[in-house]
């Protein structure tokens, strides 16, 4: 009997050692590539090593989401520009100065003034031309990802002051 053979290399007639794991194809993982389940307490694990900054930083950043979502979904539902929501004619419209030429071919006289550009006219007040809202993105974006910046900008502040600190603390005769 072969000492040392685990049950995958083990040759026929030969039996592992009892204190060899048993391991195949399907069950073998090296350490460095096994990763938890996802369901696993694992990641209750990591939520409960969070100290309470880090924990407010998720709740607020939860809120601020929550928040942002709302007030999109708000201005979304009333027919007027705000700060996520845009109201403008309908894509391949042409406008001339007090009239609008809609994509089929229909002209409409404007009750705005002349002189303004397209970017300047309150598109909602304008009963007569079909309007069409449209979510600006980019506003969006900045509003939602502004307090995970700065969560990370204070959490890496915090980390390089207790890293200098360390350093002066280990100079010190």
């Amino acid at each position: 009997m072969g000492v040392g053979c685990s049950s995958f290399f083990a040759r026929p007639g030969q039996q592992p050692r009892p204190s060899a794991p048993r391991r195949n194809r399907l069950t073998f993982r090296s350490r460095r590539t096994a990763t938890p389940p996802l369901n696993s307490s694992v990641r209750q694990h990591i939520m409960y090593r969070l100290n309470g900054w880090n924990r407010l930083a998720v709740v607020l950043c939860s809120a601020w989401l929550i928040g942002c979502m709302s007030i999109t979904a708000t201005e979304y539902a009333r027919p007027e520009s705000g700060w996520f929501v845009s109201v403008s004619p309908p894509t391949g419209s042409r406008f001339l100065p007090g009239q609008l030429t809609l994509p089929n071919g229909r002209i409409i006289k404007l009750n705005a003034d002349a002189s303004e550009k397209p970017w300047q006219i309150n598109w909602a007040a304008e009963p007569q031309v079909p309007f069409v809202l449209k979510l600006r993105w980019a506003n969006i974006l900045a509003v939602v990802v502004f307090p995970f910046i700065v969560w990370l900008l204070l959490t890496v502040l915090s980390v390089s002051l207790r890293w200098v600190k360390r350093g002066f603390r280990a100079s010190a005769p």
